[in-house]
Parts: C-alpha cells; structure tokens; sequence
C-alpha cells in the first residue's frame, strides 16, 4: 500500500505536481537514528518514525502515517503527543483504508484532544498554541482517494471532527 502511495508521488499522472521529495520509512529510520536524542527532546520524550514524508509545494513537510488496523490507545497517544510537539512536520495524512480505523483513530484523538485541553487551560503557563496546532495538524483522508486524486484529496481536520 505504501509502495502505491510512493508511486503515485513519484510519478504523478500530471506533470504539474506540488509533491517533491517522497522520503520511504527506510530513509526515515536511518534519519531518526542519526539525530535521536534532538527528535526525543524536540517530541517532549516521544519519538514516531513516520510511514514516509514529503514536501509539499516546496515548503510543507508532510507525514503518512498508513494505517490498515487499529492500536492501542496508549500508542496513538504517543504518536499524538509526538507530531504536537516535533514542528518539523507542518501536516500528518492520516491515511485509511476503511471506515471502522478511522472513526476510530478520529475518536481517539478527539478523547486526547479534550483530556489535554482541561490540562492546558487549568494551567496557568498553558501554550493554547498547542491546542490550534492538534486541530489543524492531523488530516484524515481514504486511501483510495489518495491514489485517485494525489494532494487534491477531501481531507478532514480533526477540528472538523467536533
């Protein structure tokens, strides 16, 4: 499935694409290795390789994060906690094959979303930055679509989730 996102970035059924650089996970885990102990303190302690990253019309660095079935809860509120804190990613394509992973995955996030915004707002140093970025940040679209229609893709937010 990755293989197939990777050729649609890569060899894209019009020449003009605003995808540059598709980066595989391989390249990924030799990148996060070699600069671990930055990405775990720039994450808050968590650290996420994702499926791959591209950049998008030449400034946008956006994570895939493929997924096929579901995780536990804890591992998702890692990954959450990751992509808020590690800025290198401006987006994360949450990509989905079906409907039962991504109503899922969207619930989730929702439930950590809330959780996390009673924190930063009882707390008097609370970055409500933070909570804008959780909201914009994570998109949710159907692989097929993907493949079909590239970046001009329907994506929902999670904003668009409340």
């Amino acid at each position: 499935s990755l293989a197939n996102i990777e050729l649609a970035f890569n060899y894209p059924k019009t020449k003009d694409t605003k995808v540059e650089e598709y980066v595989s996970d391989r390249y990924l885990k030799r990148r996060f290795a070699k600069n671990k102990s930055t990405i775990l303190r720039e994450g808050q302690g968590n650290i996420r390789v994702p499926d791959a990253e591209f950049l998008y019309k030449e400034k946008y660095q956006i994570a895939i994060e493929l997924e096929l079935t579901k995780k536990a809860k804890y591992r998702y509120e890692k990954i959450f906690y990751f992509f808020r804190y590690y800025t290198y990613y401006d987006s994360v394509f949450w990509v989905f094959q079906t409907d039962s992973v991504m109503g899922y995955v969207k619930k989730v996030f929702k439930d950590i979303h809330l959780k996390s915004k009673e924190r930063i707002l009882s707390s008097p140093n609370g970055d409500i930055s933070l909570l804008e970025r959780d909201l914009s940040i994570h998109k949710f679209l159907y692989y097929d679509d993907l493949i079909r229609l590239g970046t001009d893709v329907k994506m929902v937010t999670l904003k668009g989730c409340f």
